[in-house]
């Protein structure tokens, strides 16, 4: 039974809708650590996604030679799962957001944000 079609065409919808995660991530990022630089951690961010990505590519390609494309949607719906979980459960806390609504409270940050004036 030969389905590697379906499996490509599933992973290029996927890979078209996961694009779109980066810039969200980046702006998460900017959030997360607000009165730090996200230089470095955005890159740090980028850095994971490629380590993730070749793993990735690397465990799905020897599933596949050695067990099929059954093997491999199963392990892609696992995966896909718990990333789906594991975002579901975490808190974020923005701090960026929280400096702008209320500019002196509790945040080390040396030249507090003021509203625009236009």
């Amino acid at each position: 039974m030969e389905i590697r079609w379906l499996m490509l065409t599933g992973f290029m919808i996927f890979g078209l809708f996961a694009a779109s995660y980066g810039s969200l991530g980046f702006e998460l990022v900017g959030e997360v650590v607000y009165p730090e630089l996200e230089d470095a951690y955005a890159g740090l961010l980028m850095f994971g996604n490629q380590l993730y990505g070749g793993i990735f590519s690397v465990i799905i390609s020897s599933l596949l030679r050695n067990y099929g494309e059954i093997v491999v949607h199963g392990f892609a719906i696992a995966v896909l799962s718990l990333g789906l979980a594991t975002s579901g459960f975490t808190e974020i806390e923005l701090k960026r957001q929280n400096v702008e609504k209320h500019p002196n409270e509790g945040y080390n940050v040396d030249t507090p944000l003021k509203p625009l004036k236009s």
